[in-house]
């Protein structure tokens, strides 16, 4: 009965795997769009260094997905370079 949960668990993480891979493919699903939209909701400040060594990816990924997320009209910066930040729009 061991070895047969251990297999149905393994099935089924491959299936969400597959799953996830087919959203983000479409553009439905990115975790890093999400992680950014999410530290943007927290209204805490952060650069695109201090966010790519607690996302644990280069700041070009972070500085890439906020173009996208710029470009597909979901968040907006507002005010200075030195003092702005990121809003959800």
């Amino acid at each position: 009965m061991v070895e047969w949960l251990k297999l149905d668990i393994g099935y089924y993480s491959f299936i969400i795997l597959g799953i996830l891979v087919i959203l983000s493919i479409l553009g439905i699903y990115n975790s890093g769009f999400m992680n950014i939209l999410n530290k943007i909701k927290s209204k805490e400040p952060f650069t695109f260094i201090t966010l790519a060594k607690e996302l644990n990816v280069h700041n070009k990924t972070i500085e890439r997905n906020i173009d996208e997320l710029k470009k597909e009209g979901k968040i907006k910066f507002v005010g200075s370079k030195r003092t702005g930040y990121y809003e959800i729009i």
